[in-house]
């Protein structure tokens, strides 16, 4: 009987022992979800581009009220990753510091189909933009009037040229829209944040990677540029040439052929001129031969090859190509073609706004800059 005692009497004390153990257990919990503590009281987002942190935060369910213990790791990364645009995410806690760490999926535009909004990516998902995240558009360019086969081959040049065609390069574009030539049927016109305007075929699309560079040699606003990646290289056009229609081109080149017959009459006019002048001052030459000495002649003569240059073996004259400078022609003169400048004695058109040379070739119809 004692011992029974016993027994009942130590598990009454272990039974005790439990129940207040337990309670201050509970009392020491209920201190800490109460006490400032057991909230995040510093909030950090790492890698995040189309969304910004409070996005981020909302995406995730985590704000300074959340139990930085109780609530798991993996719970938020799930909740990160049901977006369509996060690639992956990872959280890390350190004390009473929340960490999220997110990779966003590379988007290169947005279109608009059956009045719904889509972020197109470089693997060519297309992806419904949430009313509540439009304002993450303003990073990418409009895609207008694209076939589907059309928006998958922009989405593959984006993503085998990932490391030109960064999101910083895709942020200076403002609209992409198809431009058909008469030599290529999946030109590209981009119109640039800056009001520029760029031609491409999507195949030269890396090109963009040195739009930049460029700008700092260019001279004026609103230019149109050609990218050629077969010379590596960024090429000023006329813009208003570009933009006619086939109609107006014709127009264009009719007047043009008008503008270089009437500098042609003009050209030949100037060299009959200066065909005459040149007799009356060999006439005057020879006066003064026959009243010079023989040495006096040799000077002279030596003075006349020096300023009209040696003459070759077979006679003819070696004459000096002269430095390819403005300067070097006094005679230019203004014409109507996209503010040219026009030099009869070199046949050479002077582009100010460039500062380039340039000469009209008829094979070709166009003008060929000169180097």
């Amino acid at each position: 009987m004692d011992r029974l005692k016993r027994i009942l009497t130590s598990w009454s004390l272990r039974r005790l022992y439990l129940l207040s153990g337990a309670a201050m257990l509970a009392a020491v919990l209920a201190v800490y979800y109460l006490s400032p503590d057991s909230r995040v009281q510093v909030l950090a987002c790492e890698g995040n581009y189309l969304f910004t942190d409070t996005q981020i935060y909302q995406l995730a369910g985590v704000s300074t009220s959340t139990r930085i213990w109780l609530t798991p790791a993996f719970w938020i990364e799930g909740k990160l990753k049901s977006s369509p645009l996060v690639e992956s995410a990872r959280v890390t806690r350190s004390g009473n510091r929340l960490s999220l760490q997110v990779q966003e999926k590379n988007v290169i535009g947005y279109y608009v189909q059956d009045g719904q909004d889509y972020m197109l990516t470089s693997e060519g998902e297309s992806v419904p933009i949430d009313p509540a995240y439009l304002r993450s558009i303003l990073h990418f360019p409009l895609l207008s009037d694209f076939t589907d086969e059309q928006l998958a081959q922009i989405a593959r040049e984006f993503r085998d040229n990932e490391q030109y065609l960064t999101r910083e390069v895709t942020a200076q574009i403002a609209e992409i829209v198809p431009y058909k030539s008469s030599y290529d049927d999946n030109m590209l016109r981009i119109t640039m944040q800056d009001g520029n305007v760029v031609f491409s075929s999507m195949e030269d699309l890396a090109m963009m990677t040195h739009y930049e560079d460029m700008l700092q040699q260019l001279k004026g606003q609103s230019v149109c540029l050609l990218l050629d990646r077969d010379n590596s290289a960024i090429n000023k056009v006329a813009c208003d040439y570009l933009n006619m229609s086939q109609e107006e081109r014709e127009a264009y080149r009719a007047q043009l052929r008008e503008e270089m017959e009437r500098k042609a009459a003009q050209e030949k006019q100037q060299a009959e001129a200066k065909k005459d002048s040149a007799l009356d001052k060999d006439q005057d030459a020879d006066h003064r031969g026959d009243q010079t000495e023989d040495t006096g002649e040799n000077e002279s003569g030596s003075q006349t090859d020096t300023e009209a240059g040696t003459e070759t073996g077979d006679g003819q004259p070696e004459s000096e190509t002269p430095e390819l400078s403005y300067d070097a022609y006094g005679d230019w003169q203004a014409t109507d073609v996209f503010d040219y400048q026009y030099s009869p004695s070199s046949d050479l058109y002077y582009d100010p706004h460039q500062g380039l040379f340039l000469r009209w070739d008829e094979a070709a119809q166009d003008f060929t800059v000169i180097e």
